[in-house]
């Protein structure tokens, strides 16, 4: 799902893509909804069953292998060794399951930090799906699309995948783009 920049991404990615079939999906709200928005414009997607990967993230390549790997089921994506503070999408976990996601919960009460990849079974994207309808349909377009996956909890599981120390980054600005880049350095030194 693109928004701003849009055009720039799929110009990009067509010419980097590596055979692999991308499908671009425009959102043209994206400068005055939130994420969830984007993630209801993939809502048809999403009911085939789907990996969800935030733009905005890099991580290690395992992290990545390891998500294409699970077997059938819904998988958020966990750090668990990380410090957390106010601005982390922070989970509590009770038995490898998810139990409560949000950005508002304590930090000295989180199990991790949701790292903004998941992985959806068929039947958790068709519950996810329609969870997101019904956040549309009452306008509620200023929250986080994690917002869905805490009412998803009551319909289905919702497992960790922990990243087992492996590295990620979040990138929101420059200072975190250099950060990334030295994270890819550790990377290919086999850290």
């Amino acid at each position: 799902v693109t928004g701003h920049g849009g055009k720039e991404i799929e110009r990009r990615v067509k010419v980097d893509s590596y055979c692999m079939k991308v499908t671009f999906i425009f959102n043209p709200e994206y400068a005055i909804k939130n994420n969830v928005y984007s993630l209801w414009c993939a809502r048809s997607i999403l009911k085939e069953g789907a990996i969800l990967f935030n733009s905005d993230v890099f991580c290690h390549p395992r992290i990545i292998q390891r998500v294409l790997n699970l077997q059938d089921g819904n998988f958020l994506v966990i750090d668990e060794s990380k410090e957390l503070g106010k601005e982390e999408m922070k989970v509590k976990i009770n038995s490898d399951m998810i139990k409560e996601i949000s950005k508002e919960i304590d930090p000295d009460k989180a199990d991790g930090e949701y790292i903004g990849i998941a992985r959806f079974s068929q039947k958790g994207g068709l519950v996810l799906s329609k969870i997101l309808d019904e956040i549309i349909k009452n306008q509620e377009t200023d929250v986080f699309y994690e917002a869905a996956f805490q009412r998803m909890i009551v319909h289905c599981n919702l497992f960790k995948m922990s990243t087992q120390g492996l590295l990620w980054i979040e990138i929101d600005d420059f200072v975190d783009l250099k950060r990334a880049r030295s994270v890819w350095v550790k990377i290919l030194d086999g850290v």
